[in-house]
């Protein structure tokens, strides 16, 4: 998801699109809170006592889903309107 958000960055910087732009950094914010996600699961699971996932947890996790799948829709609906 990083390298997509270069990517984007790249096109959005050589062609000069507000799209591309945006795009990018919805992948970008996306992909933070992706490693971020798992990170804070790791160290759940690293200590002595296994617990489910907590709320905030699940909710940052269905944030990244969200961001990701409007970054994808919106990208899907420019290529189709173009």
């Amino acid at each position: 998801m990083g390298v997509c958000a270069l990517l984007a960055l790249r096109v959005g910087l050589q062609d000069g699109g507000a799209s591309s732009l945006a795009q990018a950094a919805f992948l970008g914010g996306a992909s933070f809170l992706l490693a971020w996600v798992g990170h804070v699961r790791g160290a759940q699971l690293g200590r002595d006592v296994a617990r489910a996932p907590s709320v905030r947890l699940i909710g940052f996790a269905g944030l990244v889903a969200v961001i990701a799948a409007v970054g994808v829709g919106w990208e899907l609906l420019r290529a189709m309107l173009a």
